[in-house]
Formats: C-alpha cells, structure tokens, sequence
C-alpha cells in the first residue's frame, strides 16, 4: 500500500510508457508471497517499485494432483488446524494451480487470472489495473525473488525485486498455524469444490521475518503490540485453499503510520490444483529492464 497522497492518472493501453507497473506488481505479490502479500499502490507509475509496501498474509494451498476435494473439515477449530498441518504435504503434491484475484487500494482497483507452479514459485498472470475510467492491461509474471510486468504497447519487460521472503509452502502452513483462529463458518462451494470457511488473525509480528523490504519491516516495527491481520479462508481437509479475503484499514492494523494507505480489500480464489498448466517462463524476460526505485514509493 502507498504513503503517498499523489494519484496520477491510469494511462490508455497504447502508452508507451510503464505506468500501471507497480500495483500490478502488488497484485503479483498477492500470489507470489502466498504467506506475506504486498498491498498495491495509489500512484500505478511503473518506473518506481513496490517498497514500502504494507504487507499482509495469505493462505497456503496446494493438492492431489488434479484429484477432487479431499472433504470438508468438521466444524471446530481443531478439525481446522488438522487440516492446516496437512497444507504443506498437499502442496507439494499438487504442484499447479489456476489463480483468480481482485485486489483494491485506494483508487487503484486490479484482477489479475493466471497459473502457478507452487513448488518452484512461478506464477504468469494477465492483469488489468483499473483507476476510474481508465484502465490497463498487463502480463505479469513472477520467479522466486523477482517480479517481472510487460507494461502495455510493447514487447519489453520491467524487472523489479520482490520485498517479500521466499513463499516455501512449509513456511507458509508454519505461519497460518500460528494464526488465531477467531471464528469456524459453513460450507462453501467454489468451482464445484466443497469447503470449510474459517476467519484468523495473523499476528504482524509472525510477518515480519517474510519481509524484506526494509520500509516495509519498519512499519511492521512500528505496529502497535498485538497487531494482527485478518483473514477469512476456505479449506478442504486437505488443507488446500480455495478462496482468501482480507478487508481492513491499514492504519487499524499498523498504527497512524499507515493512515495514509487507506482500505485494502483481496479476494484471491484457487482451483484445478493439480491439473493447472505449468506456467511459461515468457521469452525476453531475462533482457528486462531494472525498475528504477523512487525511494520508499510503495
């Protein structure tokens, strides 16, 4: 999320500019952390990068191999956190899954659809960033700690650092499994898939050692003690994920400091794990041009 009041305008696709670069990255990290996410930013110029964006967490997934829902799990939230420790193992097994995200902060509101191999941290995404009227379509595509977006109008990619740590699914299952779980809801379906709906709370001080970004770690510092992030999932026994949401005001979670970033809200959706196509390493990325950074725009 930005500390920055300025909002420019959404250019057209034909630009030949890179704006609309960084909350496209953001919308990168949502899925590229997968247990730290980055927030996107009100100024969508893409010659700046994502630093000091405000992170926040996400669910770990993974699966058999196309194979159907594992079950739903029962009620309570030790049928919850059974399910959570098997997250990991499910993951790897699984390898692909098919990604589906809406992502609003601030003016700027991005959907991105798209693929990921879970066990190497590959994702290609097509993304549209939209601000007011305006709007922009984008490739994206991110690798280990590298995000990578083909900015409109052209053949050329913009490469930039990923200010979040690696997305290991062990990691990831070993941070929600520290989460509180506040509350265990109904079953849900979501692509024919039957699941059990949980709201947490993950504590910011459980992030921080995800985060590389070193503005971004000192909003984490600043927080106030007991700081936590909220998250509503939907798992199946297994402990895949099949839809994560996060709706809150920044400043509620890290304190005065992130008053300035506004309101965050994620709806990240997964399904076809397992028989989700790999996602392609596009050509060119590796004669990507470094997206200079403008100091703590974020």
């Amino acid at each position: 999320m930005s500390h920055h009041l300025h909002q420019p305008a959404v250019p057209g696709p034909r630009t030949r500019d890179r704006r609309g670069t960084r909350p496209a990255v953001a919308a990168l990290l949502v899925l590229a952390s997968l247990g730290v996410t980055a927030c996107g930013d009100d100024d969508p110029d893409p010659t700046t990068t994502t630093t000091g964006s405000t992170p926040t967490a996400t669910t770990p997934t993974g699966g058999a191999g196309g194979a159907p829902s594992a079950g739903v799990p029962g009620d309570g939230e030790q049928a919850i956190r059974a399910a959570l420790e098997r997250s990991a193992d499910s993951t790897t097994k699984a390898r692909t899954a098919r990604l589906r995200l809406e992502m609003s902060s601030g003016p700027i509101a991005t959907s991105a659809e798209g693929t990921a191999d879970l066990v190497e941290q590959r994702y290609a995404l097509d993304q549209t960033v939209k601000q007011g009227s305006q709007e922009v379509r984008l490739k994206g595509y991110g690798e280990n700690d590298r995000v990578y977006i083909q900015p409109p109008g052209g053949s050329d990619w913009v490469v930039t650092q990923n200010p979040v740590g690696s997305s290991d699914p062990l990691a990831q299952a070993q941070q929600l499994q520290k989460a509180r779980i506040t509350g265990v809801g109904d079953v849900e379906t979501y692509d024919g898939v039957r699941c059990r709906s949980f709201t947490a709370e993950v504590a910011v001080a459980d992030v921080v050692d995800n985060v590389n970004d070193p503005t971004a770690k000192a909003l984490i510092d600043g927080a106030p003690d007991g700081a936590a992030i909220p998250v509503t999932a939907c798992i199946d026994d297994a402990g895949l994920t099949y839809r994560l949401q996060q709706d809150f005001a920044a400043a509620d979670v890290f304190g005065p400091a992130a008053a300035s970033a506004g309101r965050t809200k994620i709806d990240v959706r997964m399904s076809d794990y397992g028989s989700a196509p790999s996602p392609q390493r596009p050509d060119g990325i590796d004669d990507a041009t470094p997206a200079p950074s403008t100091g703590t725009a974020g």
